[in-house]
C-alpha cells in the first residue's frame, strides 16, 4: 500500500481503460505484423508516406541464451 500511496503522491495514474486496451491491441498486431515480411513492408511505406521520410521498422530476434 505504500507503493500505491507514493504513486499517488508523485503525480502517477492509472490510464483510462480505452488507452490501455488500445496499447494492448497494438500489442497483438504488432507480433502479428513484425513476423509477416509483406505486411511489414506495407506498414513501413505507410509510415514513411505519411512522414515523408523513409522508415524501415525491422524485427530483430534475440539469440536464446538457454
Amino acid at each position: 500500500m505504500a507503493e500505491l500511496a507514493s504513486a499517488k503522491d508523485s503525480g502517477l495514474v492509472a490510464p483510462p481503460v480505452e488507452g490501455l486496451i488500445n496499447h494492448e491491441a497494438g500489442h497483438l498486431l504488432a507480433d502479428e505484423i513484425l513476423v509477416n515480411p509483406e505486411a511489414l513492408n506495407e506498414l513501413n511505406r505507410a509510415i514513411s508516406g505519411e512522414l515523408d521520410i523513409p522508415i524501415e521498422i525491422t524485427l530483430v530476434k534475440l539469440q536464446d541464451t538457454a
